[in-house]
């Protein structure tokens, strides 16, 4: 209060708020990603090699990871789905 320094650190404050809430909505795909991989990589409902259907898509399981799973959709291609879907 001495300094006058009360309306910079207020204004300080609700800027790191702001900046908070932004970068919490930007990671929150990631997040959720990151969360439901581990569910996944723990419970271990599918594995590697497990052919499996899932939001329109069905295939063998290639990879399982922490963001994604990777499925052979048996035409040839590679379809890769975050872990949040399968979860």
């Amino acid at each position: 209060g001495v300094l006058g320094l009360d309306k910079t650190v207020t204004s300080l404050l609700a800027g790191a708020g702001v900046l908070a809430l932004a970068l919490g909505f930007a990671f929150q795909d990631l997040t959720t990603n990151f969360i439901s991989g581990a569910f996944i990589a723990i419970q271990r409902p599918i594995k590697v090699g497990d052919i499996i259907e899932t939001n329109g898509f069905t295939g063998k399981v290639l990879s399982i990871g922490l963001r994604s799973v990777k499925l052979d959709n048996f035409a040839g291609q590679h379809v890769e789905l975050p872990s949040k879907d399968i979860f």
